[in-house]
């Protein structure tokens, strides 16, 4: 982003304004339910939403949250006000990225209409209508979970995490937005073929742009729908997604699980990091911050019985794993605001025998299914 300092600070304004509501708003509500609940047992969402309901602090945490993403999106100096004032230099340097032989654009794949009607993350038109969307969500992006989100720290980590069960040689990233799990993937596996898809044409170019300025050899990025993606059936060592299956209704994450599967060879790995909370409070609290940031299906994915739709799809050695952005942000007494990370790891069957070997000798402390 060009220096103009009133929009500088204005959002290291909203930045400070973001950590103060994670690392004392957040843990001061949490506190004022325990008192609220005193000897109740709760275990349901609802009945910890029920008791929040006798709150003086939640009505202001929800609004600050909602408030500070719409500021920091749409405010005076918002990203998507700054950016739309770069649009000529912007959109020369998107047009360069289509040049770069890294994209495959497709204009006829078609966004889902329920997709296409929400504003995700606050984001004015959603990620597929302004050319300039995919700049906006990466500029966000950055202080979803600061310090965590401030580059791209969490997917470095999941290409490590990946890194641990195989060495993988042909990927597949799902709904890859901008690319920032595409490119740190494609760096971590630099012998591999990585491919990225996603429906947003302007995430895709903002990826792109990204690969060609850092010469990546072995990174490709196509316009593609990940429920169906049209790719050679059982031509993947790896397929991956990062933060896309609590974006669709119920229906397209079995259906994305059930692409997986296609796209995989014998004994194929599946990964797909998203969120899943079990405590009552902290779920209810997960479910509203949805709806603050027009994210809707929150609620739906941590409800869903996800095993078990890898489990039809035709996956075997399904796990669930905790991931930690950061070290000790899953341990239990971990008070700042976080997003519940959650990997899905199932393989495709007909696995070598020296491959699942190696693969069971990385398993410490899964929840195999």
């Amino acid at each position: 982003m060009a220096q103009d300092r009133r929009a500088v600070a204005f959002q290291d304004f909203i930045l400070d304004c973001k950590i103060r509501w994670m690392t004392q708003v957040h843990p001061a509500l949490c506190a004022e339910y325990r008192t609220l609940k005193g000897k109740r047992t709760v275990t349901t969402a609802a009945q910890a939403g029920r008791i929040l309901a006798a709150s003086g602090l939640f009505p202001f945490y929800q609004w600050f949250e909602r408030h500070i993403q719409r500021q920091k999106i749409s405010g005076r100096w918002g990203m998507a006000t700054f950016t739309a004032a770069e649009r000529a230099r912007l959109e020369a340097r998107m047009a360069e990225a289509e040049r770069s032989g890294l994209l495959q654009l497709d204009p006829s794949v078609a966004v889902p209409d329920y997709y296409a009607a929400i504003d995700t993350h606050q984001i004015p038109g959603n990620l597929t209508t302004d050319s300039l969307a995919g700049i906006v969500y990466k500029r966000i992006a950055a202080s979803t979970q600061p310090p965590n989100t401030e580059r791209y720290t969490l997917h470095e980590r999941f290409a490590e995490f990946a890194a641990e069960r195989d060495d993988f040689h042909h990927i597949v990233d799902l709904g890859c937005g901008f690319g920032k799990s595409t490119i740190t993937l494609a760096q971590k596996f630099h012998a591999a073929n990585v491919e990225g898809v996603d429906i947003s044409a302007p995430c895709l170019r903002v990826a792109a742009a990204e690969a060609a300025e850092a010469q990546m050899r072995n990174l490709r990025y196509q316009q593609r729908d990940a429920r169906r993606t049209g790719l050679k059936s059982g031509d993947y060592d790896l397929v991956t997604s990062t933060m896309v299956l609590h974006e669709m209704r119920p229906e397209d994450v079995r259906d994305t699980i059930d692409e997986s599967f296609r796209l995989l060879a014998p004994g194929g790995t599946s990964i797909h990091l998203d969120f899943r909370v079990a405590d009552p409070l902290l779920a209810f609290l997960h479910a509203t911050h949805g709806r603050r940031n027009n994210e809707p299906y929150m609620a739906a994915i941590n409800a869903m019985d996800v095993v078990g739709a890898h489990r039809k799809a035709g996956f075997t050695e399904i796990e669930v794993v905790p991931f930690a952005e950061a070290d000790g942000a899953t341990d239990p007494d971990f008070e700042t605001w976080r997003l519940p990370w959650i990997a899905f790891i199932a393989r495709k069957g007909n696995v070598a025998p020296k491959a699942r070997a190696k693969a069971a000798g990385s398993g410490r402390g899964r929840d195999r299914r």
